[in-house]
């Protein structure tokens, strides 16, 4: 293999770890195994703290300067992304289920808290050179997951969840909430390998313990021997 392909290959490499580590999610409190139960959860995407990223103002107070006419596309592509990422979560979730309306029987309640948003940028997304992401949206926020007593199971935190760029605000939004979803399932199987691996290792020590436990009573069996020897 050229020095070429393999200085190409490792760039590839570094280009996906760095995405990969930029698109994850952070516990911050609580237990995350809900994510893997056999459950229902009631999904709510709040906006109501957002701000754009660099612009000093709040996602209200942009979209008011915006105009009507980007309020239609606003709201239009909310109902695009929340549709879709609930539509194939669903499909990718070997645990929790989202719905999107709440019939009051659900066990949980999922908040997706966006805190900063960057809109993306339409010329960026029109260079012919860059990556896929050029110019999408950005997501930073929280993921908050309540029981029906709302008491907060966990919450995580995720930061610059990027979509792929493209012209259309309504797409731009879809694809970002394809990465928060893609990141959350991500989070889901490697949480999973985890609790494998931890009762795979709980069962090696229980099995490790029997071991010493039958060893032990030998040993007590040739002791009681030796003393009615005696």
């Amino acid at each position: 293999m050229g020095k070429k392909r393999i200085l190409h290959l490792a760039i590839c490499l570094l280009a996906v770890t760095a995405i990969t580590a930029k698109n994850g999610l952070r516990l911050k409190s609580g237990d995350a195994s809900v994510l893997g139960k056999a459950a229902r959860a009631f999904v709510v995407f709040d906006y109501s703290r957002a701000e754009i990223e660099g612009k000093d103002m709040t996602l209200e107070d942009y979209i008011d300067q915006k105009g009507y006419k980007f309020e239609s596309k606003w709201e239009t592509a909310q109902t695009m992304s929340h549709r879709d990422f609930i539509k194939h979560f669903n499909k990718k979730s070997n645990g929790i289920k989202l719905s999107a309306d709440s019939t009051g029987k659900e066990d949980y309640k999922m908040i997706i808290q966006i805190r900063t948003i960057n809109l993306g940028n339409t010329v960026k997304s029109l260079l012919p050179i860059g990556a896929k992401t050029d110019g999408g949206v950005s997501l930073f926020g929280r993921i908050i997951i309540k029981d029906k007593s709302k008491s907060n199971i966990c919450t995580l935190s995720f930061a610059d969840i990027q979509g792929q760029g493209t012209t259309s605000i309504e797409v731009r939004m879809l694809y970002a909430y394809q990465a928060l979803r893609s990141a959350i399932i991500r989070y889901m199987k490697k949480s999973a390998v985890k609790k494998e691996t931890k009762k795979e290792e709980e069962d090696d020590d229980d099995d490790a313990s029997e071991e010493d436990e039958d060893d032990t009573s030998e040993e007590d069996e040739d002791d009681a021997s030796k003393e009615d020897d005696y």
